[in-house]
């Protein structure tokens, strides 16, 4: 089969530059791009600039480059960055200038033949809440010391009206057992404790032996 790949997408040795992303396949190096960026009214070139100072910051993390208050600062020389970028220095200033306007950097001078300190800003991560309308009219959870203890289980364990068939239920284990008479409910106890309500008024009803 003939292989139709442009020519643009291969190398001099006839290898395609890129390749289908696998299970397997190993992602090459990347910068974070955050997503509030997408929203900023700055040039691509500041975009592009703070992604590779918030790179540059997690290896400052790493190194554990903490000023006195504990902030994590780098040290970036522009000529440095514009040669990463491909962008001349003018540009890279205007970018700085940009992302300090925005409040995404601070500069700070470093004194007499020291480098500048730069300090990468990000802006606060939202706290997911649950809303009070979704939790109001929840019936409590009973307490461990309130469970039932006659083996039933229970789904939820929640305060509330009993259901329908429950309450039938127990108003027809109390009526059945009105006509058992009270030494023989007496004598039942001791074992009666360990059935089910169920198992209660067939016994009571005379359907298990």
């Amino acid at each position: 089969m003939r292989d139709n790949t442009p020519k643009s997408t291969r190398t001099q040795g006839g290898d395609p530059i890129a390749d289908y992303i696998r299970a397997d396949t190993r992602l090459p190096a990347y910068l974070p791009y955050p997503r509030f960026l997408l929203k900023m009214e700055i040039s691509q070139t500041a975009k592009l600039l703070y992604s590779l100072l918030l790179d540059r910051s997690t290896l400052s993390q790493k190194n554990k480059w903490l000023d006195d208050e504990g902030r994590i600062y780098i040290i970036y020389p522009i000529a440095e960055i514009a040669e990463i970028l491909d962008k001349g220095s003018t540009t890279i200033k205007g970018a700085l200038n940009e992302l300090d306007t925005a409040g995404l950097l601070e500069r700070e001078r470093g004194g007499f033949s020291a480098p500048n300190r730069l300090y990468v800003k990000v802006p606060p991560v939202p706290q997911v809440q649950f809303s009070d309308q979704l939790m109001a009219g929840s019936p409590p959870l009973i307490e461990p010391e309130n469970r039932p203890t006659d083996g039933q289980k229970t789904d939820l364990m929640m305060v509330g009206k009993p259901s329908p068939n429950q309450t039938t239920i127990n108003n027809l284990t109390e009526s059945q057992t009105k006509g058992v008479s009270g030494g023989a409910v007496r004598a039942l106890w001791p074992i009666w404790k360990y059935f089910s309500v169920t198992d209660r008024i067939r016994r009571v009803a005379g359907r298990v032996p």
